[in-house]
């Protein structure tokens, strides 16, 4: 079943960048995470305490579980709920061109997101956005990520931050590993379409022991990608 998926993943991404670069000649990958902070702000955020079980449904559920000692600083239920989680998802890309933001925006031409969740249980959200280059001097790599940022932080209520995959001491250690494919690419250039493709597959379709193991419906979809014109 995993490796079913990981095929399924690297093809769909493959095929989306060549797809995405026949539309727009010329794009600038912008890469980040979209994490959540530990604890929450308030107390209608927090997980309630409990235990996952198998329900009279014969499916996986969480139960609260009454406990006297309540937690100082309780988790922030949409690390662990995928639900939440996916609200959140859907929230960053409504009306991404009625608000402050769509000065930016209206050079987005396409993006990748996936759902996993890491050692601690905690869900995060690997994302790429890409830009049209043909435009880039309308905007900085460093001012989209903050306005990617802090729509997400407005999208989830505060509790989300991101991580900047453009920073120089992260992007330093891609480069001294040779695996740094974040740059610009046009359709020309065949090479760096597909070292982008690859890099690509290695983040989002890879196993790496971070699967979500519930989703919020049978049908919802961890990998996400999205074209706009």
């Amino acid at each position: 079943w995993i490796n079913d998926t990981q095929r399924y993943h690297a093809q769909a991404i493959e095929r989306y960048v060549y797809d995405l670069v026949m539309r727009c000649e010329y794009l600038s990958p912008v890469r980040v995470d979209f994490k959540y902070h530990q604890h929450v702000f308030s107390l209608s955020d927090a997980l309630p305490y409990g235990r996952w079980a198998i329900n009279r449904f014969e499916d996986i559920a969480y139960e609260s579980v009454r406990t006297s000692q309540a937690p100082e600083r309780p988790e922030a239920r949409a690390r662990i709920d995928t639900s939440l989680a996916s609200q959140d998802r859907e929230r960053f890309f409504t009306n991404l061109y009625r608000d402050e933001d769509w000065r930016v925006f209206q050079y987005l031409r396409g993006y990748i997101l996936k759902m996993e969740r890491g050692e601690d249980g905690a869900n995060h959200f690997h994302c790429i956005f890409f830009f049209d280059a043909n435009n880039r001097r309308s905007y900085s790599i460093n001012r989209i990520i903050e306005v990617i940022g802090a729509r997400w932080e407005r999208a989830t209520g505060g509790r989300g931050f991101i991580f900047n995959c453009h920073n120089d001491r992260y992007q330093t250690m891609l480069r001294t590993q040779g695996r740094w494919a974040l740059e610009p690419f046009n359709i020309e250039n065949e090479q760096q379409i597909e070292r982008l493709a690859q890099y690509l597959v290695d983040y989002f379709a890879k196993e790496k022991g971070q699967a979500v193991h519930i989703k919020p419906s049978p049908k919802s979809r961890v990998l996400n990608t999205g074209k706009i014109n």
